[in-house]
């Protein structure tokens, strides 16, 4: 009896011992799937590429991507390109909150392993906006099949927001006819200049 439980507590850390190297350098990895930084005026379209940085190598990912509905609207997701890739996009998505996603699926038969983009998204700053608006990629799963047995191995990584800086017109101040911001003297000779 005594043999049977020394017996299973070493084989319970053999097998823990054997798998706690493969579990910290998966923890270790630092893998992220982060969105870019762009800034746009109100009425501009603009486009910001979503990327995976520190890559463990995956064979499957899905990811959606939440943004500021009340400063941009999604017109279009461009999906990475690669020989061997199978991607689809749906930029209205609905997700089960019941708001507009994009969402982008990808496959290969190959693992990918470098850092790469994965995605480029496409936004219209609505007119009247102001400030920043945040584009944040939200990892569905990632996963790997290529090892035998794997089952589609999941990989963790974590998610950078991006955002779009609302570049606004600085106000029009009627009268500073050389544009410093004040109205003085100078505004006054040059007016007197041309009139």
């Amino acid at each position: 009896m005594k043999i049977k439980k020394r017996l299973a507590a070493l084989l319970a850390a053999a097998l823990l011992l054997g798998l706690a190297p493969a579990a910290l350098a998966e923890a270790g990895s630092g893998c992220t799937i982060e969105a870019a930084s762009v800034s746009a005026a109100p009425g501009e379209t603009v486009e910001l590429t979503i990327g995976v940085k520190n890559n463990p190598g995956f064979t499957n990912l899905a990811l959606t991507l939440d943004y500021d509905r009340e400063k941009l609207n999604l017109t279009g997701l461009r999906p990475a390109e690669a020989e061997g890739l199978l991607t689809a996009v749906n930029p209205s998505w609905t997700g089960g909150e019941g708001e507009s996603l994009g969402f982008l699926t990808l496959a290969s038969a190959e693992a990918l392993e470098e850092d790469m983009t994965l995605l480029t998204a496409s936004f219209t700053v609505k007119e009247g906006a102001s400030g920043e608006a945040a584009v944040t990629p939200q990892v569905v799963y990632m996963r790997d099949n290529t090892a035998l047995f794997s089952v589609f191995e999941a990989k963790n990584a974590a998610a950078a927001a991006g955002k779009v800086s609302i570049r606004t017109a600085a106000a029009v101040l009627m009268g500073d006819i050389n544009g410093d911001g004040r109205i003085n003297m100078f505004d006054y000779i040059m007016v007197k200049q041309v009139w």
